[in-house]
């Protein structure tokens, strides 16, 4: 199928803030994503009467341009920055900036 890929928040808690938007192919293993449209509907929870699927797409500088719905950064550092997010954030936290943050502030914090 074209879009194989299902989204859902995982978060079961009750503050409407925190997120955990995850994706799984064919339930496969779940995998943490980000959204990088913040004024787009979020999937729906993980047990909601509303699926969604989405197609996996690589991203780079035309991709983000072409699907954000207001990219700041339109020159050749996005993907360097989107990558430094990645391995800085949630859940590798390679410079330990989030130690002491429980799972869901790290998370938004990542977002």
């Amino acid at each position: 199928p074209e879009f194989p890929w299902y989204g859902y928040d995982a978060y079961r808690g009750w503050f409407l803030r925190y997120h955990d938007l995850n994706v799984n192919l064919e339930g496969s293993t779940s995998y943490q994503v980000y959204c990088f449209n913040l004024v787009r509907q979020e999937p729906s929870k993980v047990n909601g009467l509303r699926k969604n699927w989405f197609k996996k797409v690589d991203g780079d500088n035309a991709v983000f341009k072409k699907y954000a719905a207001n990219p700041r950064v339109i020159d050749g550092d996005l993907e360097r920055n989107i990558l430094n997010v990645i391995y800085n954030g949630y859940s590798s936290d390679a410079n330990g900036i989030m130690k002491g943050l429980d799972r869901y502030n790290a998370i938004l914090v990542t977002q």
